[in-house]
């Protein structure tokens, strides 16, 4: 392994830790200043659009999306905002993880989660849909 490679795993384990590290000091919720974890103030702020899309749509209160509460509805908006902070934001799931003090391999389960929901069910397809609309015009806006 190249010296290069293994720096590059060493820095990738030492954000995780310190993403693990401030969920375990900040239970409060909401965003945090992540621009020292290499997420720019521009795209938390579009994040943030996209989790209160999901939280005025699905009624779950944005404090819960951040929270570390398992309840199934929190859950999936939580799971929802991260897909749509992937897919429609282009942030890796490193970048997703870091904003919701999560894992990047947690992101990458709740993409996943939303796909299979996508695939089994056509009204949560509808309702993607008119979620993904809605922030990408609220994006446009901003």
């Amino acid at each position: 392994m190249s010296t290069t490679t293994e720096l590059n795993t060493v820095l990738r384990d030492l954000r995780s830790l310190v993403v693990r590290a401030e969920a375990l000091l900040d239970r409060a919720g909401g965003l945090r200043d992540t621009s020292l974890a290499g997420v720019t103030p521009e795209q938390t702020k579009k994040v943030q659009v996209v989790v209160e899309v999901v939280s005025q749509r699905l009624g779950v209160p944005v404090r819960d999306i951040f929270s570390r509460d398992r309840h199934e509805l929190i859950a999936r908006a939580r799971q929802l905002c991260m897909m749509l902070a992937c897919r429609e934001l282009r942030l890796s799931s490193t970048q997703v993880g870091i904003v919701f003090r999560r894992d990047h391999a947690d992101v990458l389960w709740a993409c996943k989660r939303v796909e299979g929901r996508l695939n089994s069910k056509c009204d949560f397809g509808r309702q993607l849909a008119g979620i993904t609309a809605e922030v990408r015009t609220r994006l446009s806006t901003n």
